[in-house]
């Protein structure tokens, strides 16, 4: 009786450590397409409850029919082979859905690729109450006992995922050893007269065979494809840097989107919203000091140095993106490196800047907690008198959907008295195509002392392209949400945006984030 009670426990333990890990890495399963935003966590936060419930009520029926250590084994099997299986769907899933859109396609995505496994996992606590409730009137300490031992389980994956799962194994790896496990333990309860020994054997085997061969082959993912330089997963999301030998770019994607872009041969940034941050110098020709929040792929403290001799403190909280970019685009350190978040290298007293550039995304989502009034003023502590505070941000710069940026300057003008905002990108539309918004805010007036036609001529180009589409529309932006830590909703201004952007490049680089 013991030796079954602790059976049942670690079944429970183990199942409720699933459902978490699963949870959690349910975002970074779909994300290479749908992102990391608010609708990804919702969708696959409702599946797992909705996929929990249907799992609970089918256990509660099977546990009142026939042996519900057979119907255990089969629903741990069955949500096995889902797993294993479910890399092979991953990329059919995501891009078939696609049509739906980013709310509707995350949930059906979601859905497709975990609501069976959570179902079965979720039928498990009702079998193992019905296994340990032998009396009436001990099913009430059986209920609560399995029920603390799967939540100790949850605990316990959770943590797991968060610490040292995701941040160290691929999406492919973990699907596969999660299969792994409840395979084991599938093979643990299945029971039959002169037989259990094999079949247990049988099932382990087969538990640990498919978990081998299915992560040495997501750990040899891509290998094939010779454009892929680098695929992984960081705490902080999927990462992808790949030769695109037809564009003739070097490319840094964060849960599927572009984050750094870069000409293959000379690694030099291409992108429009880092020269736009070039202007910096000419606002403030005498500036030698900058801070970088967000490297990415390090274009920046590179041009500073080379071109205007501005030294760059750098702060970047994933580690491994500074690693990508020191092999992979050739960045080197001109200042300081602060590997923790941005806002809190803002909050702390310390040396002032000339320049603080706000460049930090994660995948296509702004963090909110450096886009508040909080977040601004902090940066405004730590500028020197005069100095200028530079952010990259997406969205449309006109029309009915421009909340975000009015939102974001009339948060910016309850700090700074100066701001100015640039649409960057200068080859698209402001009012019908995301773009790249820079936003420049200072305490003193934001002109330019030094001519930028007078600068080098890849930026006197750019210039020229560029001078007449700073945005003057104070009054608009008087309209616009006051963005704070207690109320920032920056996520729901940025989705339509989002929305859009994330589909205009599905059929571009959307598919290299799954190879």
């Amino acid at each position: 009786m013991q030796s079954g009670a602790a059976r049942d426990s670690a079944i429970a333990f183990l199942c409720g450590a699933a459902v978490l890990v699963l949870e959690i890495l349910g975002a970074r399963l779909i994300s290479p397409y749908y992102g990391a935003t608010v609708y990804v966590w919702s969708s696959v936060i409702t599946v797992t409850l909705a996929a929990l419930a249907l799992g609970y009520a089918a256990g509660g029926l099977l546990a009142d029919r026939g042996e519900p250590r057979a119907a255990l084994a089969a629903l741990l099997g069955a949500s096995s082979l889902w797993l294993f299986i479910a890399p092979f769907l991953r990329r059919a899933a995501l891009v078939k859905t696609a049509f739906l859109g980013i709310q509707c396609g995350a949930l059906a995505a979601a859905a497709v690729l975990l609501a069976a496994p959570l179902a079965c996992l979720g039928a498990v606590g009702p079998l193992l109450i019905r296994l340990r409730a032998t009396e009436l009137g001990r099913v009430g300490r059986a209920a609560g006992w399995v029920s603390a031992v799967s939540t100790a389980g949850s605990v316990a994956g959770a943590l797991a995922a968060g610490f040292w799962l995701i941040p160290n194994f691929s999406v492919s790896v973990l699907l596969r050893g999660v299969g792994a496990v409840l395979l084991a333990l599938a093979a643990f309860c299945w029971r039959l007269p002169g037989a259990s020994s094999r079949a247990a054997a049988a099932l382990l085997a087969l538990a640990l065979g498919l978990g081998g061969a299915g992560a040495w082959a997501s750990l040899h993912e891509g290998s094939a494809d010779a454009s892929i330089l680098y695929h992984g997963q960081s705490f902080y999301g999927d990462l992808l840097v790949l030769d695109a030998a037809d564009w003739g770019k070097r490319i840094l994607l964060v849960d599927g989107m572009p984050n750094t872009v870069a000409d293959m041969r000379t690694l030099e940034s291409t992108s429009d919203y880092i020269r736009s941050f070039e202007l910096l110098h000419f606002m403030r020709p005498q500036g030698r000091k900058a801070l970088l929040i967000g490297l990415g792929g390090g274009a920046l403290p590179t041009r500073f140095a080379r071109y205007y001799g501005i030294g760059t403190d750098v702060a970047e909280i994933d580690g491994r993106i500074v690693e990508l970019a020191a092999k992979y685009f050739a960045f080197k350190p001109t200042g300081r490196l602060f590997l923790e978040d941005g806002r809190r290298v803002l909050e702390r007293s310390g040396e002032l800047y000339d320049f603080i550039v706000l460049d930090a995304f994660n995948g296509d989502r702004h963090p909110l907690h450096l886009f508040s009034q909080e977040a601004f003023q902090a940066a405004g502590r730590r500028l020197e008198d005069g100095g200028v505070l530079a952010i990259n941000a997406i969205g449309y710069g006109l029309g009915p959907r421009c909340e975000l940026r009015r939102s974001v300057e009339r948060t910016l003008r309850s700090v700074f008295p100066c701001v100015r905002v640039l649409a960057a990108s200068s080859s698209l539309d402001p009012s019908a195509e995301p773009i790249n918004l820079t936003f420049f805010a200072s305490k003193e007036p934001l002109a330019f002392p030094l001519d930028p036609l007078k600068g080098r001529p890849a930026l006197a180009q750019y210039y020229r392209r560029i001078a007449g589409r700073f945005i003057e529309d104070p009054a608009s932006s008087a309209e616009g949400r006051l963005l704070t830590d207690d109320d920032n909703p920056l996520d729901t201004l940025s989705a339509a945006a989002g929305a859009q952007g994330r589909r205009q490049l599905m059929a571009q680089v959307g598919r290299w984030a799954l190879d």
